[in-house]
């Protein structure tokens, strides 16, 4: 009798820990899907991650992981909302999400605690559903997953080239990355991805055991390790994250930022501006695969521009120093001390031209803000850096436009 009580209150316990587990990992989900913003689908069939933070008939403003953007609508195919479709801050408890969420979030927590057949079952409820797209392409993907660690390859391939033929942009790229393991994987164990043996990039035995047991592609750390090397390939490709410093030329920059003209986005100067927009599209790809795998690759790639363009500061400011017009006061009247006529006007003239000066300055900084904000804590030697060459420059203009105000 005693036996059966210790085990029924084992059963309660465990129970009651399953369900401690659930709930925390419903509000880590719940407060994930809250986070996220938009997603950006351009006709030309790129995609952009953000936070819409203002929209016209005609230009749309993006909150980005490589700061604040400004696209022409006419540019846009389409625009997907959050997960949640409305306000966070409006979102109380778990209770409070619309119930076809709350059975996608309950199918994720079954998936991550690893019964796949609960979480197989809660989506068959939703098999029709198609009122939130963001919801039915976190469904899709999902069930995609859920065939994968069964070991259905054949269900999973078919659903997966459906996505590689008529998926959004993102869901293209991510489903070629699942169908090229697997095309270079035959028998679905991990031996390869791309021209890497997977005893290279699997880091322990135990791992690299497994990874050679046929069908071994079901364990999701075998998964996602694939996974990892091969956005790992595309980011240090020569298009990728590691190839842009070498595109980096201080001279080049510097006399790009100064011939810029005044209502030029200054990105569209750069001379690096193609290289970077390759290692963008590598982290885009890198994160339309494997989420936030690439986020350490981006913020690599934020602190290579920034540490070039606070070298290309430096040189714009002692230029613009020695061409400080209060260095040198204007000349003057000798018999009466004061600016001639003429005098006046060339200081001004001297003072407006320092002004001009000074602005490309201006944009740069807060070009490279917008660039360091996604990372405050990792990059925040950087943005002290913007701050005290700002400062200086703020410091500078203030006195010209003293001193000419005195004339």
């Amino acid at each position: 009798m005693e036996n059966r009580r210790g085990v029924r209150r084992e059963e309660r316990a465990g129970r009651a820990m399953r369900r401690r587990i659930k709930n925390i990992t419903f509000l880590l989900i719940v407060l994930a899907a809250s986070a996220r913003g938009e997603t950006v689908i351009f006709k030309d069939g790129r995609f952009m991650d953000g936070q819409v933070v203002r929209r016209s008939d005609s230009t749309i403003r993006l909150k980005t992981r490589f700061g604040v953007r400004s696209y022409s609508m006419k540019d846009v195919e389409q625009i997907i909302e959050s997960v949640d479709g409305g306000d966070p801050s409006q979102k109380g408890t778990f209770a409070d999400l619309p119930a076809p969420i709350r059975t996608v979030l309950n199918a994720q927590t079954d998936y991550k605690l690893g019964d796949y057949d609960a979480a197989n079952s809660r989506l068959q409820e939703l098999s029709d559903y198609t009122e939130n797209k963001a919801v039915r392409i976190q469904m899709d993907w999902l069930m995609i997953e859920i065939h994968e660690r069964q070991g259905q390859w054949d269900t999973a391939k078919r659903l997966l080239k459906e996505k590689s033929d008529g998926g959004l942009p993102f869901e293209k790229v991510r489903a070629k990355a699942h169908l090229d393991i697997f095309e270079a994987n035959p028998d679905h164990d991990l031996r390869v991805v791309g021209n890497e043996p997977a005893k290279s990039f699997l880091r322990s035995t135990e791992l690299q055991n497994l990874a050679r047991e046929a069908n071994a592609l079901k364990d999701r750390r075998i998964m996602e390790a694939a996974l990892r090397e091969y956005c790992k390939q595309i980011l240090l490709g020569p298009d990728g994250v590691a190839a842009f410093s070498d595109n980096l030329d201080v001279t080049a920059t510097f006399e790009a930022v100064k011939k810029a003209k005044g209502g030029t986005d200054l990105i569209k100067v750069m001379p690096y501006k193609d290289a970077l927009d390759k290692a963008q599209e590598a982290l885009i790809k890198a994160h339309a695969i494997l989420g936030e795998y690439a986020d350490a690759f981006e913020l690599d790639l934020v602190r290579q521009e920034v540490t070039h363009l606070l070298n290309v500061v430096g040189r714009l400011l002692q230029e613009l120093i020695q061409a400080d017009p209060t260095a040198t006061p204007p000349p003057t009247d000798p018999r009466t001390g004061r600016l001639t006529p003429d005098g006046a006007r060339q200081w001004r003239q001297r003072c407006d031209e320092f002004i001009a000066r000074a602005k490309p300055l201006e944009r740069l900084a807060d070009y490279m803000l917008a660039r360091v904000e996604r990372f405050p804590e990792e990059l925040r030697y950087l943005h002290e850096g913007i701050a005290l060459d700002s400062e200086r420059l703020e410091q500078l203009q203030k006195a010209v436009k003293r001193a000419k105000d005195r004339t």
